[in-house]
């Protein structure tokens, strides 16, 4: 992310030197000319939190940094939530199947399906388990969070034939929740780091849609939507030479504390085909979602010497940054009955078109860091003979936009291919019952996990996800 100081860092005008930030905050502190044992001198991350753009550190040069990788995942870009349990219960297969007001996010055609007026309101739950093997030393870090899923509204204009339909709501579909924990002998530097990141946030898209019936068989619809999301991250660590050298510090210590807002915006165009009463075909196009990120961060350090003054340094930034998420297709075919349905989703993004303040991220061979995913999903679901309950389950196979780990946070100059040992897998279930008629409640459940492998770093995470709907219709 671009940043601009706007507060000197050294008040007797000392000769600083520039650590380099951590992915979310591109903050690049300076730090005394005497430090300089971590390999060109520590990029000192900053907070893993909005910007990272670790412009200008050291490095290849070359149009922009490929640590912004991290930051783009760290923020949640990569990945988009599931909303609304009946969907969630499905693990996501909802494109052909959704016909509710959750259709704005999955397949805005289905809100033409929709034949009196319905609103919607719904929670999550999640708990996060993030394990890191720092260098042999094992990390394992717990955290959870609860926030609004959707609210969301459809409105069924009469009409002589067909269908029109009107929609609008507001959805959470990124989380930027995060909280990491290296810790332990950095053999590579000869240093015992401590880095710890606790990062909180959430991107919520406002929508207005609108969808209609074409033919018996054919409804298209459209969905735009603004963004709208703030981002709060607290960095700190410290960096400790072992066996301690001369002319370094007895210990770096850095606390980082960035904060801020972003928008942006986009649009999905959607259709079903349902040339058979019990067999749909879905498809939705979503145009490339334009990212600003702006905001400041504050940056203490403090550099502690056995025979000397200490020394104590602190720096404020302006943070800005632009994301750019490339097109998203995605397709499905359900065969839907009274009794059953069972629905497939096959998703394409070419995450190499990725955009960090205009670039492509690249490395100094000019190799893109991020790669192409097809993500599948299936779910199904059985309605309960005699009692208004339905019973779903799904499985979804979601690979990472990226193979890339940084493995040194604090140096932030150590982005390593990873081996990817277990794709990003989910499974999930759910439950919906039907009270007089007219209100529905669906409750859903999803686990998720997936691991990565470097020489010195192993990245394993798991999350489980709870979410509560409730839908009225009148």
């Amino acid at each position: 992310m671009r940043r601009a100081k706007i507060a000197p860092s050294d008040p007797r005008g000392k000769k600083k030197k520039r650590m380099a930030s951590s992915p979310i905050l591109s903050l690049a502190s300076n730090v005394p000319n005497r430090v300089s044992g971590r390999g060109p001198l520590p990029k000192l991350a900053a907070t893993i939190l909005v910007v990272a753009a670790l412009l200008g550190a050291t490095g290849p040069v070359h149009g922009q940094d490929i640590n912004e990788v991290v930051t783009f995942e760290d923020l949640g870009f990569t990945y988009l939530l599931d909303n609304g349990a009946r969907a969630a219960g499905m693990a996501g297969a909802y494109n052909a199947t959704a016909e509710d007001v959750y259709s704005m996010v999955y397949n805005p055609a289905g809100l033409a399906r929709i034949r009196r007026i319905e609103a919607s309101l719904g929670f999550q739950h999640s708990q996060t388990d993030l394990t890191n093997d720092f260098y042999g030393t094992k990390n394992d870090v717990q955290f959870s969070s609860t926030k609004l899923d959707a609210l969301a509204a459809a409105y069924p204009i009469p009409t002589y034939r067909g269908s029109l339909v009107l929609g609008g709501g507001v959805f959470r579909i990124m989380s930027s929740d995060l909280q990491i924990l290296n810790r332990g002998l950095n053999t590579s530097t000869d240093t015992y780091d401590d880095y710890l990141l606790q990062q909180t946030g959430s991107v919520y898209s406002y929508n207005l849609s609108i969808a209609a019936d074409l033919s018996p068989a054919v409804s298209l619809g459209l969905n735009g939507y603004v963004l709208d999301g703030n981002i709060k991250a607290l960095t700190q660590f410290s960096y400790e030479f072992v066996p301690p050298l001369p002319d370094e510090p007895t210990e770096v210590i850095v606390v980082d504390d960035a904060r801020a807002d972003l928008d942006g915006y986009g649009a999905t165009v959607g259709a079903h085909y349902h040339p058979l009463s019990f067999f749909r075909i879905g498809l939705s196009v979503t145009t490339p979602i334009k990212i600003n990120l702006r905001g400041s961060a504050i940056e203490e350090s403090a550099y502690y010497w056995e025979n000397e003054p200490h020394e104590f340094y602190t720096d404020q930034f302006v943070l800005d940054s632009s994301y750019r998420i490339p097109f998203r297709v995605n397709a499905g075919a359900a065969l839907m009955t009274s009794a059953y349905s069972f629905a497939a989703d096959v998703g394409y993004i070419d995450w190499r078109q990725a955009e960090v303040n205009g670039l492509q991220l690249k490395d100094e061979d000019l190799n893109a860091v991020f790669r192409e995913t097809v993500n599948l999903r299936a779910g199904g679901e059985v309605v309960m003979p005699f009692i208004p309950i339905r019973i779903r389950a799904g499985y979804a196979y979601l690979p990472y936009a990226t193979a890339y780990l940084q493995t040194d946070r604090i140096s932030g100059d150590q982005l390593v291919k990873s081996e990817v040992e277990t794709e990003r897998q989910l499974y999930s279930a759910g439950v919906g019952v039907l009270l007089g008629r007219v209100l529905t409640i669906d409750a859903s459940y999803e686990y998720e996990t997936g691991k990565r492998v470097t020489d010195t770093l192993i990245d394993e995470r798991k999350r489980q996800r709870l979410v509560l709907t409730g839908s009225y219709r009148f």
